[in-house]
């Protein structure tokens, strides 16, 4: 069954999200004070992994990322913008 799931994730350079039949990260922002992801999966398919990157602006971004989506937190001085990259098996 093809569903969305949320969950809280750090904010730190990189982390990994395993989820059944994990198709893409559809977005990631701070809902409540808490960084979060959501994103696609397939309950009936094998687990897949994707790792989330955050990359500060003006820093490099690597060649087979993809984009997910860009976060400024309430009263911070930075902007996050965050990729996944295939976590090869």
């Amino acid at each position: 069954m093809k569903t969305i799931w949320r969950e809280p994730i750090a904010l730190t350079e990189k982390q990994t999200i395993t989820a059944p039949g994990l198709r893409r990260i559809l977005s990631i922002s701070s809902e409540r004070g808490t960084l979060e992801a959501w994103f696609e999966v397939d309950t009936d398919a094998p687990e897949r992994s994707l790792e989330i990157q955050v990359v500060g602006t003006g820093h490099p971004v690597p060649d087979e990322a993809t984009y997910i989506g860009t976060d400024i937190p309430a009263g911070g001085v930075f902007v996050w913008h965050f990729y996944s990259v295939e976590v090869s098996s």
